[in-house]
């Protein structure tokens, strides 16, 4: 099972990147070039798509195998030093290298895939929950994980709605107020 979503996941990814080689040869600036990754990253793949076989989160410096697996470097180091033997966790083909190269490319589409999901979906990243409340004291979303966390203990919170109001209040007084001082 894992085999073939490691080659369904390859054959997503090198379509992707053929992709966008054609659109970089049109595009002149590296700005235009990055907006057509965030957009491809974004609609084209799932969490799983970019999820390390073996701790199962998005990858983190995902090192590329000579079996074509990617693996999170960190994870791959454990794995080798719980086996006892360096072999790769998804085919168990022997790895003879002691180090092996980074994959820009997975990592740099695995880093606009989360940066576009927190723009999309209100969850906190730390814990994966929804963000429901705003921590007056320290000014941010927070998920309800969060509120009962030590990071903010004896903190005042809000709804986010009730919190969004009131700051919308205060600024149509500021503006108000600075309108009638201009006048």
């Amino acid at each position: 099972m894992s085999r073939l979503i490691s080659v369904n996941f390859w054959f997503r990814l090198t379509r992707v990147f053929r992709q966008l080689k054609a659109k970089a040869k049109t595009v002149r600036h590296n700005c235009r070039a990055t907006a057509t990754t965030r957009q491809m990253a974004s609609k084209s793949f799932s969490e799983e798509d970019f999820s390390c076989p073996v701790c199962y989160n998005i990858y983190k410096d995902p090192v590329i195998l000579t079996c074509t697996h990617s693996i999170c470097n960190t994870c791959l180091q454990k794995f080798w030093e719980t086996k006892g033997s360096r072999e790769c966790p998804v085919c168990r083909t022997r790895c003879s290298k002691e180090e092996y190269p980074l994959n820009l490319v997975l990592k740099n589409l695995c880093e606009t895939f989360q940066q576009e999901r927190s723009q999309r979906e209100p969850f906190c990243s730390l814990h994966r929950s929804e963000l429901k409340l705003f921590c007056e004291d320290d000014k941010q979303l927070v998920c309800l994980v969060c509120r009962d966390s030590k990071l903010h203990k004896n903190h005042n919170f809000s709804p986010i709605s009730e919190a969004a109001l009131e700051r919308k209040v205060r600024l149509v007084v500021i503006n108000c107020f600075h309108i009638v001082n201009d006048a």
